[in-house]
């Protein structure tokens, strides 16, 4: 499975419309394989969605994120957890054994639990 989070410092980036940088993840027999961080800085919003589904994401884990970009990832038929925050490393921990995302790392106040 291949997982997508955008990241500032070693954090969930509060908002992927603005984030610079991606981590790349990659959860074999749940097991963390690879991490890989990738710079967005020069591409538009448009083009960041499309590196998404040219990486053959599978998860987009993120924080906050408007509208018509969750709606953009998810026709590209990219599960998305949105409104999460923590540490990347605790969330690919809980993600690998399984966990729910969403119930343990959910954006204070985030009243929002649809969950992709």
């Amino acid at each position: 499975m291949k997982v997508a989070i955008p990241v500032w410092e070693n954090r969930i980036s509060p908002v992927f419309d603005t984030t610079a940088h991606i981590l790349q993840a990659e959860i074999i027999d749940k097991m963390l394989a690879k991490k890989e961080m990738l710079s967005l800085e020069s591409l538009t919003i448009y083009q960041r969605i499309e590196l998404l589904d040219n990486l053959g994401i599978d998860i987009f884990i993120c924080g906050g994120i408007t509208r018509p970009l969750l709606d953009s990832i998810r026709n590209k038929n990219i599960k998305t957890i949105p409104y999460v925050c923590g540490n990347v490393d605790k969330i690919l921990s809980a993600l690998c054994d399984g966990e729910d995302i969403k119930s343990l790392f959910s954006m204070p106040g985030n009243s929002n639990k649809e969950d992709g």
